[in-house]
């Protein structure tokens, strides 16, 4: 019976492992979505800040500047 208990600890090893790679896994690629979100977030607002720049007809700033 010693060789069925080899045999379990060595699954029970193989599934421990198993389990460590998926979490390490799955915090990588939540990370990977999270640096996808931040670079999104990012575009938009520069979006933003050139369509705002675009669409700024208000002229009070260029006439206290000249």
């Amino acid at each position: 019976d010693t060789d069925a208990g080899v045999v379990e600890s060595a699954d029970d090893a193989v599934e421990s492992a198993a389990a460590a790679v998926a979490e390490t896994a799955g915090t990588a690629a939540e990370a990977v979505v999270e640096a996808g979100e931040t670079v999104a977030d990012a575009a938009e607002s520069t979006v933003d800040d050139a369509v705002d720049a675009a669409t700024d007809t208000d002229d009070t700033d260029d006439e206290e500047n000249a």
